[in-house]
């Protein structure tokens, strides 16, 4: 079973290894190793592996819902009108 890491060792070792130069994994495990010596550390496969999922997983942009239409006009009149700070 692989290693579990934090959300925050996740992102501090994709930003090491976009200072690496991204092809430089070796190079980012030991300035990894190095930045955060207090850290659990692994091999440099952990940085392709963590690029990859990333790629493949990276929610992907949505739109957020829009309130727009006569009811919901009607619902913000009628808020106004109850409560005018809520303006």
């Amino acid at each position: 079973m692989g290693v579990k890491y934090t959300n925050d060792e996740k992102v501090d070792m994709i930003l090491i290894f976009g200072k690496c130069g991204k092809n430089a994994a070796k190079n980012a495990a030991n300035l990894y190793e190095r930045r955060y010596s207090d850290r659990r550390h692994s091999s440099n496969q952990i940085f392709r592996c963590l690029e990859k999922t990333l790629r493949q997983n990276w929610p992907k942009e949505t739109r957020g819902l829009t309130a727009t239409g006569i009811e919901n006009e009607i619902r913000v009149i009628e808020a106004v009108d109850n409560d005018p700070p809520v303006s």
